[in-house]
C-alpha cells in the first residue's frame, strides 16, 4: 500500500506532457523491471511506444500479441512466465 501510495503522490505533480514519467514512477514503486506506454496508431494494427522524446521506432502487432490482447479486450493482462508481464490498457471501456 505504501508503493501506491507514494506513486499517487508523486504521479499527481506530473503535467499530462509527462505521461512516461508518471509510468516510470510508477515501475519504480512497483519494483518492475521494465515499464511502457503504447500507442496504437490510427488504422488499429500496431501498438507503437512512446519514450520521453515522443513515439520511438519499437512497435508490436495488435493482432497476436500481449499487449495487443490487453487492448483489444480492453483488460489487464497477466503472463505466469519469469519474469511476469502485466499489460494494462489504458484506453477507457467501449
Amino acid at each position: 500500500l505504501g508503493a501506491l501510495t507514494r506513486f499517487l503522490t508523486e504521479a499527481t505533480r506530473l503535467p499530462p506532457d509527462q505521461l512516461p514519467e508518471s509510468v516510470d514512477l510508477a515501475r519504480r514503486a512497483l519494483e518492475a523491471d521494465t515499464a511502457r506506454i503504447l500507442v496504437a496508431d490510427y488504422a488499429l494494427v500496431t501498438l507503437q511506444e512512446l519514450g520521453s522524446d515522443g513515439a520511438t521506432s519499437v512497435r508490436e502487432q495488435i493482432e497476436g500479441s500481449l499487449p495487443g490482447r490487453a487492448f483489444v479486450k480492453n483488460e489487464m493482462v497477466v503472463t505466469d512466465g519469469d519474469p511476469t508481464r502485466v499489460v494494462v490498457p489504458l484506453h477507457p471501456p467501449h
